[in-house]
């Protein structure tokens, strides 16, 4: 080798060397353990739950708060913060089909526990003016975004729940513009006519009109029901969907058909009605899990203890029976949706959604129906078409977690990272806010 050939043969190994060892450098730099300061960044080599299907070894880039890029085995950009997510997946931010959510500390204890967005079936016109605007924001936030129906639809007498009421079919427009000028997104009417001791109750004629109002506007109409037979009355005036999972008997093939035919989806709420009505006790394995124990508050804690020292006034149910219904609409195509009716006794805002992802999958569905469950399907189904799945375009309202929740539904308690509006959520407990609950809002209907 003559000496020409030497030299240039040691230059290109220098040259090669000192590459790596920028490469290193940089990747080392990029690379951060510590909290994401703003709202870009990657994370690289993650499994990713999108929200219907499992992408392993993804690199997820976020741009302003919204997500840029979702590629397999890519190499993520330069400039960025990079998160290493060997070990984690990174699934959308969790959405609560069913709360009743009337103070502010709600949806900073639900975001705190990867919440994002909570759909609430009932609050007071003055909390949902106040907080309804913020989700239009990109900016850092403590709070999930609020969805809601505001009022809730009820015939007269009704002394405790001070809200409008109905009591006639041709009373129906009217009462429905009324509720969608107040602010609500889908109209909520509770229909138990086995039991009008609890919240009086509409006629028949006058469901059928209510929903029929609704979709005239362009509104989802979402009824509260616990009983089997009601339910084929919502299902017969065409309801979009069901608050609740009916507890008190099997659904038969000719409802199942029917719902088939019209596509209602289901809020299933199983965590509520076990915890209130069986012998179970779910909200304490909530309390003795360790990765979600450091992170209750004061008003997450005594909302899951209440049923400890004080009992309800409910009929039994049988908990498979709930469990059942639940796994028949599954298997039968129909959408079942993830809402645990926080902060009703024995459940509370954002940790009890996955105590209510652990009670799907114990009714049968896999980890993966029940993380879309909470993700894509409420979304779906309620329009919201920024969010629920990780994708180009859509808000960084994403979770991180430790392990794999689509073959353990208990992972997404192993939250590592949280970000809403591309946004790193500080988990730590806050202090006590003001309590802005007034009168009006002390008592809240399921």
């Amino acid at each position: 080798m003559t000496k020409i050939k030497l030299r240039q043969t040691i230059q290109t190994a220098l040259t090669i060397a000192l590459s790596v060892t920028l490469v290193g450098c940089d990747s080392a730099q990029r690379t951060i353990s510590g909290p994401v300061e703003g709202n870009s960044f990657a994370v690289a080599n993650v499994r990713v739950f999108d929200g219907t299907q499992t992408i392993e070894n993804t690199t997820v880039v976020v741009r302003e708060g919204l997500i840029d890029s979702v590629e397999v085995e890519a190499t993520p950009p330069p400039g960025l913060p990079i998160l290493d997510g060997h070990g984690l997946t990174l699934i959308p931010g969790l959405i609560d089909a069913h709360t009743h959510t009337y103070y502010e500390g709600a949806l900073i204890d639900a975001l705190r526990f990867g919440v994002t967005t909570e759909l609430d079936m009932l609050t007071s016109v003055d909390f949902a003016a106040r907080y309804k605007s913020c989700r239009d924001s990109m900016e850092r936030t403590r709070l999930a975004d609020l969805w809601t129906s505001v009022r809730l639809v009820t015939a007269k007498r009704n002394e405790w729940l001070q809200n409008p009421t109905l009591s006639s079919p041709g009373e129906a427009e009217e009462f429905v513009l009324a509720r969608i000028n107040e602010g609500s997104d889908y109209i909520k009417i509770h229909y138990e006519p086995n039991r009008p001791e609890f919240v009086p109750v509409i006629s028949k004629d006058t469901l059928d009109a209510t929903v029929m109002a609704a979709h005239a506007h362009s509104k989802l109409a979402v009824v509260h029901v616990t009983q089997l037979e009601p339910t084929r009355d919502a299902v017969e005036a065409h309801v979009d969907g069901l608050a609740h999972v009916f507890s008190d008997e099997v659904i038969d093939a000719a409802l199942l058909k029917r719902m088939k035919l019209d596509d209602t989806f289901v809020i299933a709420t199983l965590s509520v009605f076990i915890a209130g009505q069986t012998d179970e006790e779910p909200w304490k394995d909530l309390i003795a899990d360790d990765r979600l124990a450091p992170y209750l508050s004061e008003d997450q804690l005594a909302s899951l203890r209440f049923l400890e020292t004080n009992e309800l006034d409910n009929s039994r149910i049988d908990p498979e029976i709930s469990r059942s219904n639940v796994l028949h609409l599954q298997t039968q195509g129909l959408d079942v949706l993830a809402g645990t009716d926080a902060p009703n006794p024995g459940t509370a805002h954002g940790v009890s959604l996955h105590g209510e992802l652990a009670e799907l999958v114990k009714a049968g569905l896999t980890p993966a129906q029940a993380l879309a469950a909470t993700t894509s399907l409420p979304a779906e189904r309620f329009g919201l078409k920024d969010r629920g799945r990780i994708e180009p375009g859509l808000r960084a309202d994403l979770v991180l977690v430790d392990g794999d929740p689509t073959s353990d539904i208990t992972a997404t308690r192993a939250i590592a990272r949280i970000f809403k509006n591309g946004y790193q959520v500080n988990r730590l407990v806050p202090t006590k806010p003001p309590d802005e609950r007034d009168a009006s809002d002390e008592s809240v209907a399921k």
